[in-house]
């Protein structure tokens, strides 16, 4: 398993065949954030260069599409492990509603929430923003609610988590 939170300390992973499995006896390979990233893009590189052929009905390439798709979802899933923490100030919502992504609610105040986690929140804040002002709009208001970079006003990290690089 991953034990790595910052680039300092690397996660320990073995290569089989062509991706990365967890092996915490196995010194001999080491994977950093920037080795991960740098893997992900040739895996997605390649994924796309196989498209044509895949589409023809190959079955290597459609086999070796569905190695590669494993491998970034084993690469994606390390990301999100080494994710630095944020507290995110969560305003009311228009309706009073509470913001839910999946089924996490989130009531106005501040969280403490996965960088991943924090953007679609802000996504979901600033699509409320603009529906209330599209709103006020239409009773023929001029309304400046600010710039939309304002938003990151309301995200800073926590500063007790190390943030990986």
């Amino acid at each position: 398993m991953a034990k790595s939170t910052t680039t300092n300390s690397p996660a320990r992973f073995s290569k089989k065949g062509a991706g990365f499995y967890p092996d915490p006896d196995n010194d001999a390979e080491c994977i950093t954030i920037k080795k991960a990233r740098r893997r992900l893009a040739d895996l997605t590189e390649e994924y796309r260069f196989l498209q044509p052929e895949a589409a023809q009905g190959s079955g290597a390439a459609l086999t070796r599409r569905l190695e590669i798709s494993r491998d970034m979802r084993r690469l994606t899933d390390f990301f999100l492990a080494h994710d630095a923490l944020v507290d995110i100030t969560v305003p009311r919502s228009v309706l009073g509603e509470p913001f839910t992504i999946n089924e996490r609610q989130f009531f106005p105040g501040v969280h403490r929430v996965p960088g991943y986690v924090a953007q679609q929140l802000l996504s979901l804040i600033d699509n409320n923003r603009r529906v209330e002002i599209d709103r006020m709009k239409q009773n023929g208001r001029e309304i400046d609610m600010g710039n939309l970079n304002d938003k990151a006003q309301w995200v800073r990290p926590a500063l007790d988590v190390p943030v990986p690089a």
